[in-house]
């Protein structure tokens, strides 16, 4: 009688446990799709709570990323980057440092982003979104040879059209090829994938290329002549921003 009772305790422990961990994921599948980044980490600190899991600690610590919040993201990063990597949890270890990479990207470390994304790339060659993270980097450190090449390589790996054509084509701009530049981002515009971003790069193209018609063809519905000259002028004497470069 008592091994049974015994065993209906661990059956009702375990069916607790299940329910737990079905209503969590229920909660984490909806706040994932509206992307609801304010209830997602209460959510994942809460199960970090009962059990400390590598999985939702790279999850807590991305959603943190994109709820712009790069330094709590580092610091939930912590006890998986300063560990030793092991086989059994190598693609967890390469996750965690590209997080951090990006984490460390967005503060303005551009030299332990660097050293953090380079051991990713090391450990997993030929991933894309490394690839162009790294370019995105080197952009930042005004080391353009380094930047193309790492952004052909993940386009060669196919990465994301839209964001490579648009961080190669700032780069384009940056190093004073603008109808390089102009070539890219039309090609988007003419295949109907081109977001806000690409829209406002061509622009600024533009405006670098002395194509004023261009310019006010786009912004003659929203503004008046005046308005559009001046920001003709605005675009064509502005130094290009490094902030355009994209990561998604």
């Amino acid at each position: 009688m008592y091994r049974c009772y015994l065993l209906l305790a661990v059956l009702l422990l375990s069916g607790c446990q299940t329910n737990q961990l079905q209503s969590f994921e229920s909660k984490e599948l909806i706040l994932v799709k509206v992307s609801d980044y304010q209830q997602l980490v209460p959510l994942y600190k809460q199960q970090l709570s009962r059990e400390d899991n590598n999985e939702i600690r790279i999850k807590l610590a991305d959603t943190y990323l994109k709820s712009g919040d790069p330094e709590s993201a580092l610091f939930t990063l912590q006890p998986l980057t300063n560990t030793v990597k092991s086989t059994a949890h190598g693609k967890e270890y390469v996750q965690s440092l590209l997080l951090q990479a990006y984490a460390q990207y967005e503060l303005g470390a551009l030299n332990t982003a660097l050293s953090s994304a380079l051991a990713a790339n090391e450990i997993q060659v030929n991933d894309p979104e490394i690839e162009n993270l790294l370019g995105m980097i080197y952009v930042s450190q005004h080391h353009y040879i380094q930047a193309r090449q790492f952004f052909n390589l993940a386009r060669s790996h196919f990465y994301d059209d839209i964001t490579i054509q648009n961080n190669l084509a700032v780069l384009d701009i940056i190093e004073g090829k603008y109808e390089q530049s102009i070539q890219r981002l039309l090609l988007l515009q003419k295949s109907g994938v081109a977001d806000p971003q690409v829209t406002a790069n061509l622009l600024l193209a533009m405006a670098k290329s002395n194509n004023f018609n261009y310019v006010k063809s786009v912004l003659t519905p929203k503004y008046s002549d005046a308005e559009i000259l001046e920001m003709y002028q605005i675009l064509r004497d502005l130094t290009p921003a490094i902030q355009q470069v994209s990561d998604v």
